[in-house]
């Protein structure tokens, strides 16, 4: 097996893990890919982390969506690898924070590995509601 086609592999192993959290609020699989080597994390709401700071982060995204889960379902899946990225490009639809907010829009995630583990993780979605942003 070739790096790229490796690190594709890699890359729609953890893409799936990902995606059932995001559809049904299990987030066990992913959180195993999240070891002591992931250094990097962004997220449209949470900003960007480095270090520490962004495996923990990351991991309190997941408990807190297992809490209060998204209910999404994915579409129009493109993939992109090169070097030790892989980047996911996709439509997403359903609801999100509880089931509580209507989302349907494009999506974005964004994958990096060193030597065949995963180091981090970048997420973007293309449609909010400002009250997202709202700091309470």
């Amino acid at each position: 097996m070739n790096n790229s086609t490796a690190l594709e592999s890699a890359g729609i192993t953890v893409f799936t893990a990902w995606q059932t959290g995001e559809k049904t609020g299990d987030y066990v699989q992913m959180k195993e890919f999240i070891t002591e080597g992931f250094i990097a994390f962004s997220h449209p709401l949470l900003g960007r982390h480095d270090g520490h700071s962004a495996r923990e982060t990351f991991l309190k995204l997941m408990d807190d969506r297992t809490l209060s889960p998204n209910e999404l379902s994915f579409r129009s899946l493109r993939v992109t690898a090169q070097n030790n990225h892989i980047i996911f490009q996709f439509d997403s639809a359903g609801t999100v924070m509880n089931q509580a907010q209507p989302y349907d829009g494009f999506n974005l995630i964004a994958l990096t590995f060193e030597a065949g583990v995963l180091t981090g993780f970048e997420e973007y979605f293309g449609f909010v509601y400002p009250q997202w942003f709202a700091r309470g």
